[in-house]
């Protein structure tokens, strides 16, 4: 079948959290999808069942990564599996990020391909993550913005950084790929602060399409996680882009 979307779904040491985001997408499965799930977790049989039940209920496809390969890799593999399908858009997504309607993505691909430069569109997970990006003073500045447009009816924002629940063509994450150098640090800003700056597109954030983000993930998994903020890893960071210290919001 030639799917219209992947639905692309990065999973690490948070399986109760992945059946439950999963169940919701089942339940409001939109049309013309498939979902790609990638894991760098453990492997074990109560998963491999669970995963055989979702691929009895909608298109999925699920890969085992090598443990903690590290969640730009982990999209980038994905990335790379939609390109091999043909499939020409993107919704990234995670383990965290559940529907709670089904979604009707035609209005947002139209808005996309009426513009080449067009490239992102990031939707509601009450994460109010939308600013401009700037360096000044060796740092990495997020600038409060309000650039307004409409699309048939639809109501846009225009920013340099979005949430990581975003729409888009495939072509742009081939062109602006998440850094792996950053695997353990935190990638949201360096990849729209790259998109911004390597490429011509630009992104977007509407609340026409919005979906639940939750937490969870027991201490192992959290151990994990807080390497992201650490200044050590931060500091691999600041060294790529030439800084002195993090961000600030103005």
């Amino acid at each position: 079948m030639n799917y219209k979307v992947s639905i692309l779904i990065t999973t690490f040491l948070r399986d109760s959290l992945l059946y439950k985001t999963i169940q919701s997408i089942i339940d409001n499965f939109p049309n013309n999808c498939i979902v790609l799930i990638a894991d760098q977790g453990y492997a074990d049989r109560e998963k491999d069942i669970t995963i055989d039940y979702i691929k009895s209920q909608i298109p999925c496809e699920y890969y085992t990564l090598p443990f903690d390969i590290g969640k730009s890799s982990a999209r980038n593999y994905l990335v790379n599996i939609a390109k091999q399908k043909n499939i020409p858009y993107i919704l990234i997504s995670a383990d965290n990020i559940q529907f709670t309607q089904p979604y009707d993505f035609q209005p947002i691909i139209e808005f996309l391909e009426s513009d080449i430069n067009n490239g992102i569109v990031g939707f509601d997970i009450n994460y109010k993550w939308m600013y401009d990006l700037e360096i000044k003073n060796e740092r990495f500045h997020l600038i409060k913005a309000n650039h307004p447009i409409e699309y048939k009816k639809i109501k846009l924002w225009q920013f340099d950084l979005v949430p990581q629940f975003f729409l888009t063509k495939t072509q742009v994450l081939l062109d602006n790929p998440w850094n792996e150098e950053f695997n353990y640090c935190d990638e949201h800003i360096p990849f729209f602060w790259d998109l911004k700056n390597n490429t011509q597109y630009k992104s977007y954030w509407t609340n026409f399409i919005s979906a639940k983000r939750t937490s969870g993930g027991g201490e192992e998994y959290k151990t994990y996680r807080n390497r992201c903020t650490s200044k050590e890893n931060r500091k691999i960071v600041q060294n790529y882009y030439g800084l002195s210290d993090w961000i600030i919001i103005e």
